[in-house]
């Protein structure tokens, strides 16, 4: 069985086939399916692989029994998914996924007019943030703390001038990114 978590979910699945034969389900091969091996996990309290959308996971594999999709004509009839819903509390966050901070940011966050991945001011990947009034922020992950991001509020969108404020969120012991965005964007809609 392989544990997956993403930001709002946590299950358990296994995938098996049922041996006709011996009338037994042979052994799970989920961690095959899935290729754990690239994944990064989460250890605490026992391993889970965290993945983009465990639901798209979990469709992927029926897809695999069903025969459609990118198994479309090949179908699977004796392999059986297995799936257990899990605790999403047990697993925080154990790191930021700009990508993901960014969707919620502009989905969630008060004001957001615009989002954007961009790369030119920081080594790393920072997030424009511009709001309905013309201002700006930028929102990157501390260096010195993986689990905290840094952002700055600039009067306009080019983000040239003096910074109006700078601050910080630690999202250490958070299941989501709600809290994050709140400070953030000044609100949640």
């Amino acid at each position: 069985m392989v544990k997956l978590i993403d930001n709002n979910k946590a299950v358990e699945i296994s995938i098996r086939e049922w041996d006709e034969k011996n009338t037994q389900y042979g052994p799970d091969w989920s961690a095959d399916f899935f290729e754990v091996g690239g994944l990064k996990t989460v250890d605490d309290p026992e391993p889970a692989y965290i993945v983009e959308d465990v639901d798209y996971c979990i469709e992927y594999a029926n897809d695999m029994v069903a025969g459609v999709g990118d198994f479309a004509g090949d179908p699977q009839p004796n392999q059986v998914v297995d799936v257990t819903e899990l605790d999403r509390s047990a697993y925080p966050i154990c790191e930021i996924d700009l990508y993901q901070l960014s969707n919620e940011i502009y989905n969630q966050g008060l004001n957001v007019k615009d989002t954007e991945i961009v790369s030119d001011l920081c080594p790393e990947d920072t997030i424009k943030v511009v709001f309905m009034d013309g201002s700006a922020c930028y929102v990157s992950i501390d260096p010195n703390f993986p689990l905290c991001v840094d952002f700055s509020h600039y009067a306009d969108e080019s983000c040239r001038d003096d910074e109006l404020s700078t601050d910080c969120h630690d999202f250490e012991g958070e299941l989501d990114y709600l809290d994050g965005v709140k400070d953030i964007c000044g609100g949640l809609r």
